[in-house]
């Protein structure tokens, strides 16, 4: 006995109301193998023969056996897995306490694009990758470049990499100004800012096209998966934790550096 296409999206659909990535694998017509972020030793493996049974293990390495001849059953079941899986894991995904200080979005809108990747919707979840990673960058952007806030707001990614960088012979390089909305911004105080963060500019900015690619009718770079947009904000992640840090440790440096000066007796 087969799963149905009914079945298969029931049995997904209480998976995505769980809120918890677990990988979705099809091994026949008779089989389903239902892994923890593709983690084998927490994983149970689903059949169907003359009955629903599931077997494997739970999250604390306990044996998970269960079967029933009523779907329903069989599905409560599951959902007790997936409960346990929850408990014994409360953070979902790792999250970085840096990143969260200066992107508080961030990790939620992630979470969200890594348990639909999960489910093998990757149209799907190109699209909310590409979600997470506008936010991050845009609230890093805030950070850096706090005076101008009204435009990283307004404006996507892919505007504000062209707002403060020119595409010279597929090179990217820092203007000098720019006349945006009728008015004229000059960068030169900025200079060195915008070359400080010019390899992070270049890197999301191939990686937001690709996260575009997603959204369009036909997509155009299809060598290019879902997994490959995820690495690249979890490079993203790793720069901006690093680079956050150093700006947070110079701006107290500086400020104990003026107290030293400022210390006469």
């Amino acid at each position: 006995m087969k799963y149905t296409e009914l079945e298969i999206q029931l049995l997904k659909k209480h998976i995505a109301s769980v809120a918890i990535p677990i990988e979705f694998i099809i091994e026949s017509k008779e089989k389903i193998i239902l892994s923890y972020k593709n983690d084998k030793d927490i994983s149970i493996k689903l059949t169907k023969v003359f009955q629903y049974e599931a077997s494997g293990k739970n999250s604390d390495g306990s044996f998970a056996v269960f079967s029933n001849k009523d779907f329903q059953q069989f599905i409560m079941g599951i959902r007790n897995w997936l409960n346990k899986i929850r408990t014994d894991n409360p953070n979902i995904i790792s999250r970085n306490s840096t990143i969260e200080n200066f992107s508080p979005n961030f990790y939620n809108v992630f979470q969200d694009a890594t348990m639909i990747s999960c489910l093998n919707y990757k149209e799907s979840a190109g699209m909310v990758y590409r979600k997470s990673l506008e936010i991050i960058v845009k609230d890093f952007l805030l950070k850096f470049l706090p005076e101008f806030e009204n435009i990283i707001i307004n404006e996507t990614v892919g505007g504000l990499v062209f707002f403060f960088y020119d595409n010279i012979e597929n090179n990217l390089v820092p203007r000098k100004k720019r006349k945006f909305k009728r008015t004229e911004h000059n960068f030169d105080e900025i200079q060195n800012q915008l070359n400080e963060i010019l390899p992070l500019i270049n890197f999301v900015n191939n990686t937001f096209k690709i996260g575009n690619d997603f959204s369009h009718y036909e997509r155009r770079l299809e060598k290019y998966k879902t997994e490959d947009l995820e690495n690249n904000i979890n490079q993203i992640i790793q720069y901006l934790e690093s680079k956050y840090s150093i700006i947070e440790t110079t701006k107290k440096l500086e400020l104990i550096d003026k107290s030293f000066k400022d210390y006469n007796l």
